[in-house]
């Protein structure tokens, strides 16, 4: 599963809560731009070999130019939301791109109720359909000037 958060300290909870045991392909391992390229590299690879039940980041870290299509993961889970919907699509599309049919994955969300995670959940879903009636409307614009 890739699970997706917004803020340090719950990285801190998130390791606490599922500690990596590599030998045993159990807990979590974390994507980070602290890390270097040789470190992203084994732990991408241990996720495609499914070595990684758990693999976890920041959208920044993990949202462009990595593709983690190549496991058999097919949920996300989002620890916290962020505001931005390019973040949240980026980090989505790294496990849910390419190959993969539509409808075979889950994004899965944290939210409690009656808190701030309802109305950023509420603000990208408003995000995203703005963003879609722009491409549509852009899309119609180009197929009447042919």
């Amino acid at each position: 599963m890739l699970l997706g958060y917004t803020y340090r300290h719950e990285a801190a909870r998130i390791a606490q809560a599922f500690p990596e045991k590599p030998l045993s392909h159990s807990g979590a391992a974390f994507l980070s731009s602290k890390l270097g390229e040789k470190a992203v590299a084994d732990i991408i690879r241990r996720w495609e070999f499914d070595e990684i039940p758990l693999l976890c980041g920041h959208p920044d870290s993990m949202g462009h130019g990595l593709n983690l299509q190549g496991s058999s993961a097919r949920a996300s889970i989002w620890f916290s939301l962020p505001w931005s919907l390019e973040l949240y699509n980026q980090l989505n599309g790294r496990l849910f791109g390419g190959h993969r049919r539509q409808g075979s994955s889950v994004v899965n969300h944290i939210l409690a109720r009656d808190t701030v995670d309802e109305v950023v959940y509420e603000t990208l879903q408003s995000k995203s359909g703005t963003q879609a009636g722009l491409r549509a409307a852009i899309k119609q614009y180009w197929e009447r000037r042919r």
